[in-house]
C-alpha cells in the first residue's frame, strides 16, 4: 500500500546560498491491512473493517465498526511485525457522529496493552509512544510518530461511568516508511493519500 509523501519541485527547494535542502521522495506504507482486530466491545460491524483497506465511513455501508456505550473504549491492532511507524491515519464515521472521534489517545508499543489498561495506566507504561488528540476536525485524521511498534491502540479519554461514550471507526491505516516496511506485510492494496 504506497501513499506518495512528497515530490521533487524546485518549489520545494530551500536554497540560501550556504544551504541547499531538497526533499527526498519516500513511499509510505499501509502497514495495518490485515492486521489482527479486537476491541473493547462489539456492536454491528466486525472490528476487522478498520484494517481492510476501505476508507468509507457511511455506517449503513457496512465498513464502520462501533463499541458499545463505555468509559473508554478502545480498539488494538497487532501488526504482523514490529516496524517504524511514521504516522497513524484514522477515517472517520461520516454519516454521523463526527463529534465522538475527540478527546482520545493513540498509543504504540512493541508490546500489547492490557485490555483492562485505561489512558492514564498506559502513558505511565515503560516503551509505550503516546498522542493525544483533542479533536478530529480532518477526515481523515493524522497523528504523527517515529516510533518502533507493533501494536497500536486507539482509546477515548475517559469519562463517567453515567456518560457512555461510542467509537466508531471506518478505517485505520499505520504507515511506515520504505525501508522500515516489514519483509511480510500486505502491499497488494493502493490507497490515496
Amino acid at each position: 500500500v504506497r501513499i506518495s509523501e512528497a515530490t521533487r519541485s524546485k518549489e520545494q527547494v530551500f536554497d540560501n546560498g550556504y544551504f541547499r535542502i531538497e526533499p527526498q521522495h519516500r513511499e509510505v506504507f499501509n502497514i495495518a491491512v490485515g492486521a489482527e482486530v479486537t476491541q473493547s466491545s462489539q456492536v454491528y460491524s466486525s472490528p476487522y473493517v478498520v484494517v481492510d483497506g476501505q476508507t468509507n465511513g457511511d455506517f449503513n455501508s457496512g465498513e464502520v465498526t462501533h463499541t458499545a456505550g463505555e468509559p473508554a473504549p478502545w480498539i488494538d491492532l497487532r501488526l504482523r511485525d514490529t516496524a517504524l511507524i511514521t504516522g497513524v491515519r484514522l477515517f472517520n464515521r461520516t454519516d454521523c457522529c463526527p463529534e465522538r472521534l475527540s478527546n482520545f489517545w493513540v498509543f504504540v508499543s512493541e508490546k500489547p496493552f492490557p485490555e483492562a489498561a485505561r489512558p492514564s495506566d498506559l502513558l505511565s507504561t515503560a516503551g509505550v509512544s503516546a498522542h493525544y488528540v483533542l479533536s478530529a476536525l480532518a477526515n481523515p485524521t493524522f497523528v504523527a510518530f517515529d516510533t518502533q511498534g507493533q501494536y497500536v491502540r486507539v482509546q477515548l479519554e475517559e469519562s463517567e461511568a453515567s456518560d457512555p461514550q461510542y467509537l466508531s471507526l471506518a478505517e485505520i491505516q499505520v504507515l511506515a516508511v520504505g525501508n522500515d516496511v516489514p519483509a511480510n506485510a500486505d502491499l497488494s492494496v493502493s490507497i490515496q493519500a
